[in-house]
């Protein structure tokens, strides 16, 4: 059922007053609730669970009902109290990892749950009790935690997990949508469209899943910059300035030429790990909306939005319409799959080929795993995660040897070369043939001759200093630097290990 509606008086209030979460319900993006008896806790709950599973968690509990083997085996956790294991974030084991705790999710619902009410709009969440609140303990729809991982970057994109199978004091993490999750109260806000209540709500908890500096706790500086105007943005301690310390080694460097600074800049190299695949879309809003997986929002006028951004970015995807477009989105929505920024261009190339060797669109189905078997061809073809062009800041220590290796022979043969011209040169063109005369001491003397020997012998200088003043522009302006270059690496051990 619909939220009630805020009476007069609390809208009036509300206008001067700010407008406070209730801390004892957990709301999911659509406005529906349920209890949260988890009141009696730290904000920012961080736990530890094993690592994460990317099976969806439906595909758990169906596997589960369906396997007989393994239908004793619990899947739902026993008790919503964590146990000592859970509890033990200072020293993680291997195999298992550090999360945040963001809300709920309970099993079996309704997708009336996961939808917006007709005809509500706008409507801030949170602030107000709905009609109907879902109980806490439900032995028909179980309650279970969302966790997303403690990170030490920004991900691309912010991933949720469930926790299931509880097994020695410890549960999996498995995939599920941000539409099954009932949020907690601190990583709420008042933003009353759907659309952006996705960004916001994400924004929220990266700010405190996101942990620069392996996994440590936030810094005081961290601490004091969290009611920052811009709550999203990651604030990086000074000894975590990797561009800064690389500028400060570099400018060492060009004062002593001291080899332990090369050292540490190699060093440097291998801790920055920038891949570009992983980047945001540029200014795209439709395939923004699209990668977000929102059928809330996404409408005729989203899907030709889509068109018209990939004929720009990428006009080579074919038979794109705003119709497939639809279809693609919704399959991909209510599977669960992930859409990747770095597979987008494959998806919607290849999803757009296989839809239109469908005779109807409009009534597919997934009984035939059109989905899974899409997002299998995208991960074989172009890789689970993204793999990003080796470059100087994530290619291993091995190959950047190897590559700096290859620089230098390359530019010691270019100065082989040189020398060996340069040597047969200056028998005939040296400066030791231009000795006490210019250009102008030729021009003079070709004036003065009565005959052509002298004009002709004017001209071999002329251009004996020409050949000779060009070879050493040549030397000064380019072999010099590449020899300086040489001697740098030479003094770096190359050497294959």
């Amino acid at each position: 059922m619909a939220p009630q509606a805020p009476s007069k008086e609390a809208v009036r209030a509300g206008k001067t007053a700010a407008q406070e979460q209730i801390p004892n319900l957990a709301f999911n993006l659509f406005g529906k609730a349920m209890e949260d008896k988890c009141t009696e806790r730290d904000k920012h709950q961080v736990i530890v669970a094993r690592n994460a599973s990317t099976t969806s968690w439906s595909d758990v509990i169906e596997k589960n009902k369906e396997d007989t083997a393994t239908a004793e085996q619990p899947i739902f956790r026993p008790s919503m109290d964590f146990t000592m294991r859970e509890q033990d974030t200072k020293a993680p084991q291997v195999g298992t990892g550090q999360f945040l705790v963001v809300g709920y999710a309970k099993a079996n619902l309704d997708k009336k749950y996961r939808s917006q009410d007709p005809g509500v709009t706008k409507q801030i969440v949170g602030v107000f009790k709905p009609n109907e609140i879902l109980p806490w303990e439900d032995d028909k729809h179980p309650t279970s935690y969302v966790v997303t991982p403690i990170l030490d970057f920004s991900p691309e994109q912010l991933k949720l997990y469930v926790l299931l199978k509880p097994d020695k004091g410890l549960c999996t993490p498995y995939s599920l949508a941000k539409d099954d999750v009932f949020f907690r109260f601190e990583y709420r806000d008042t933003e009353p469209n759907v659309s952006k209540r996705r960004t916001s709500w994400r924004k929220n908890i990266s700010q405190h899943s996101v942990r620069v500096g392996l996994q440590m706790k936030p810094s005081a500086k961290q601490e004091a910059f969290k009611r920052a105007l811009n709550v999203g943005k990651v604030i990086v301690d000074s000894h975590e300035d990797c561009g800064n310390e690389m500028k400060v080694l570099m400018m060492a460097f060009k004062k002593s030429h001291d080899d332990w600074l090369l050292q540490e800049m190699k060093r440097l190299m291998r801790r920055i790990n920038v891949d570009i695949a992983y980047r945001p879309l540029q200014s795209k809003p439709a395939l923004q909306s699209f990668v977000d997986n929102d059928t809330v929002d996404f409408t005729n006028e989203w899907a030709a939005g889509v068109v018209q951004e990939v004929s720009g970015l990428w006009p080579d995807v074919q038979d794109m319409t705003a119709e497939r477009v639809i279809i693609l989105q919704r399959l991909m929505h209510e599977q669960g799959a992930e859409i990747k920024n770095f597979q987008l261009k494959g998806l919607l190339a290849e999803g757009m080929y296989r839809l239109k060797q469908q005779a109807n669109i409009e009534n597919i189905m997934d009984e035939e795993g059109f989905v899974k078997d899409l997002v299998s061809t995208l991960d074989r073809t172009l890789g689970k995660e993204a793999q990003p062009k080796p470059t100087a800041s994530n290619m291993d220590e091995q190959s950047q040897d190897a590559l700096l290796a290859a620089v230098g022979a390359k530019l010691q043969s270019i100065l082989d070369y040189y020398y060996s011209f340069s040597a047969k040169l200056n028998s005939q063109f040296g400066d030791h043939v231009l000795e006490g005369a210019g250009p102008a001491d030729f021009w003079v003397k070709y004036a003065e001759a009565p005959d052509t020997d002298s004009a002709r012998l004017a001209f071999n200088h002329v251009a004996k200093f020409l050949v000779a003043e060009f070879t050493h522009v040549l030397g000064e302006g380019v072999v010099k630097p590449v020899h300086n270059i040489v001697e740098i690496l030479g003094r770096l051990d190359l050497s294959p290990s």
